[in-house]
């Protein structure tokens, strides 16, 4: 299950995101303003991991879950990245 799915149960957490991305082939990037950036290059093998490169960012400060905004802009950053299918299913 996805750890961080924000459903009435359930948030997004800045831990549980974390994980996620790190598990995915992710690399942690400093940021700015106390604010934590992953990233991960396109696959060069079409098929085999992201269409495109994409960079998400987390707060590094404030509450422990992620606000809805922040939990829309990030699932939608890796649906557009080609980790729509992974997300979905992790999610049910």
């Amino acid at each position: 299950r996805y750890p961080g799915r924000p459903t009435a149960a359930t948030t997004m957490t800045r831990d549980g995101i974390e994980r996620w991305l790190l598990r995915h082939g992710f690399s942690r990037r400093s940021g700015r303003n106390g604010h934590l950036q992953y990233h991960r290059p396109a696959s060069p093998v079409k098929g085999d991991g992201p269409d495109r490169s994409v960079t998400i960012t987390i707060p590094g400060h404030g509450p422990r879950d992620l606000s809805k905004k922040h939990a829309g802009m990030i699932v939608r950053a890796l649906s557009i990245a080609g980790f729509g299918d992974v997300v979905q299913e992790e999610a049910s």
